[in-house]
């Protein structure tokens, strides 16, 4: 969705009762969400083969996005 920023304070909280020591909840809800993002699109490619077209087109993204996107991941191209 184009202009609305996902904050913390959205997030039901049990995303957010562990929150590790030293670090505020914020910053624990941005890498589970981080890493949530990452799991969902290494499921896409996988369901795809790797095919980085069909696994954007289900994940309702550009191929362009989902490249930078891999890239910010650390996600190999197969």
């Amino acid at each position: 969705c184009k202009g609305i920023e996902i904050k913390v304070t959205h997030l039901p909280q049990y995303l957010l009762s562990s929150a590790g020591r030293g670090l505020s909840k914020e910053s624990v809800g941005i890498q589970r969400l981080e890493d949530l993002e990452k799991g969902v699109i290494l499921e896409a490619l996988e369901k795809h083969k790797g095919d980085r077209g069909r696994a954007a087109r289900e994940l309702g993204v550009h191929r362009s996005t989902l490249w930078r996107k891999m890239k910010k991941h650390g996600i190999e191209a197969q």
